[in-house]
């Protein structure tokens, strides 16, 4: 009898193809957000008064955001060195922490973004605020879709120490998030005035 197909491929898919995908996608969002730093710096260069009169920020729930993040980005770090070093319950620990803290880091987004006192639309300086906190918490929240996924195939048993691939991939990405996070803060917080 003959044979009609080629015999199957000796080998699996290339183990970094998630990581590839994770990288790209942490590109596309570097550029986003160096684009939106470029506008917010070249605003704030033309501007008389940055920020305007009458804009007040309060720096703790900022404050508090930037700790909320750093704290996330080394839960996250812990799952995936957990997972690697074969301890399957501290990863999946250090998942649940990591996605505790993006889900309170989101609802501090949302906070700040209640208390403001001004809208996108009120002058530049809004608009750019505004700009950079939607941009913020949409990070935030591919993040933590990212690392809810690779909790839960950690949890179907589809994560594991012989295949960890997922797990640094989404640790990547929540690092990148992190990184973000802490220079809008800056931008927006520390280096807020002229």
């Amino acid at each position: 009898m003959s044979q009609l197909a080629l015999p199957a491929a000796g080998h699996d898919r290339p183990r970094n193809l998630v990581n590839l995908a994770m990288l790209l996608l942490g590109a596309a969002s570097l550029v986003a957000f160096v684009a939106l730093f470029a506008v917010y710096f070249d605003a704030r260069a033309l501007a008389k008064t940055w920020p305007p009169k009458g804009v007040k920020l309060d720096n703790y729930p900022g404050s508090m955001l930037v700790v909320t993040m750093l704290m996330s980005a080394f839960t996250a770090e812990w799952a995936a060195f957990s997972l690697a070093k074969g301890n399957r319950s501290q990863s999946i620990t250090g998942s649940v922490l990591t996605i505790v803290f993006a889900l309170s880091s989101l609802n501090l987004v949302w906070y700040v973004g209640n208390r403001l006192g001004f809208g996108p639309a009120t002058h530049a300086y809004g608009t750019m605020f505004w700009a950079l906190l939607i941009a913020m918490g949409v990070h935030i929240f591919i993040g933590l879709i990212v690392i809810v996924v690779a909790l839960s195939r950690t949890l179907a048993h589809q994560v594991t120490t012989g295949d960890p691939e997922l797990a640094r991939a989404a640790t990547w990405y929540w690092h990148f998030v992190v990184a973000s996070f802490v220079l809008a803060f800056f931008a927006l917080y520390v280096f807020q005035h002229k």
